[in-house]
């Protein structure tokens, strides 16, 4: 079994409390907001939380009752969350009904945590992410070979098989696809997206530990990560994967520093490396970043290669960069700031 993180009660305590304020505040998961702060104030349940082997804790500790709940579990607690069919609980304190909850089914809560990590693929990102996709494509004149960091179930990848509206900025994409992503254009127009979207040639993840697509426990676990007041994510997410489902994308076990030459090594010289990320690498420590960058730029050396990322670099939401890299040039354009699931982009939008 995994090691656990060795955080204090006093330290947990702060980390759920930081979380209800700021990750999951009351005007995002009014449930999430107040089930943190039961928690922070909760010994046994700040105990149980230590046994948890990746980070942020409380996602991944609320993620685990989500998952039982979503499971079926018999509980009370389950009137709270609308994603397993609840009406939301009114008025009623949910905290009773989470303590008694975690305290039953304390051997499961506990091993989930100890033994699963943090596993999100918020599909509505690819609205943010499509722009720079565009601009990629359009620079390169070339097909797009795709390579996400930390892919998880690999729906980032499959970018061209869902339909986009963007309000009056336009609509794109297939509108064919069962999944559509609605996402609010703020500032200037769309960079030129092309119809049909960007050609892609091969598209590969890389994570840690992938989500088998044919494992409803796995996927389960996935949707945990959803919450629970958000009943159109999750109907957005398995969406998601019900296509990925029909023709899955390539997503290889093993640290992505490790596997990411390699991936890059294999793609074909008529095809346009690109690595993307989303709420990844922030995630990484000063030494992984730095290695990341080697690794971008001795490859960026031999042949010109794009990076996107989206990351939350800024308070409640997310810049979305390109960078460039060819020969020994590099360049790093601030293309928008956006919501951290992907509900608004500000193209060119100040940090």
């Amino acid at each position: 079994m995994a090691s656990t993180l060795e955080l204090d009660p006093a330290g947990l305590a702060r980390l759920f409390e930081q979380f209800g304020k700021f990750e999951a505040p009351p005007n995002h998961s009014p449930l999430y907001a107040r089930l943190c702060l039961e928690i922070a104030e909760d010994p046994e349940l700040l105990t149980l939380a230590a046994r948890a082997r990746s980070f942020p804790v409380p996602n991944v500790f609320l993620a685990a009752v989500h998952y039982l709940v979503l499971g079926g579990t018999d509980h009370p607690l389950a009137r709270f969350y609308p994603t397993a069919g609840g009406a939301g609980g009114g008025d009623a304190n949910p905290g009773p009904d989470l303590r008694d909850f975690c305290l039953a089914h304390r051997d499961e809560i506990g091993e989930l945590i100890a033994t699963r990590r943090t596993q999100t693929n918020e599909v509505r990102r690819c609205a943010v992410l499509l722009p720079a996709l565009a601009l990629a494509s359009q620079r390169s004149g070339a097909p797009l070979a795709l390579v996400e960091i930390g892919a998880s179930a690999g729906l980032n990848l499959l970018f061209d098989r869902y339909a986009y509206d963007y309000g009056t900025a336009g609509r794109f994409g297939d509108p064919k696809s069962p999944l559509h992503l609605e996402c609010a254009w703020r500032a200037s127009a769309p960079p030129a997206i092309p119809t049909p979207l960007p050609a892609v040639f091969r598209r590969v993840g890389l994570e840690l530990e992938p989500i088998d697509l044919a494992d409803d426990d796995a996927t389960r676990w996935l949707e945990a990560f959803v919450w629970p007041e958000h009943t159109r994510r999750l109907e957005r997410l398995r969406g998601a994967l019900e296509i990925a489902r029909r023709d899955p994308p390539a997503v290889i076990a093993g640290d992505a520093l490790d596997t990411l030459p390699t991936a890059l090594g294999e793609i074909p010289s008529d095809a346009t490396p690109v690595v993307l990320h989303s709420f990844t690498v922030g995630q990484f420590g000063v030494e992984a970043r730095r290695r990341l960058a080697s690794i971008l730029r001795e490859h960026g050396a031999t042949r010109p290669l794009y990076r996107i990322t989206l990351e939350g670099e800024v308070p409640g939401g997310a810049l979305l960069r390109l960078l460039t890299y060819a020969g020994a040039d590099r360049t790093n354009e601030m293309l928008a700031t956006a919501h951290a699931h992907g509900d608004w982009i500000d193209w060119g939008g100040s940090p």
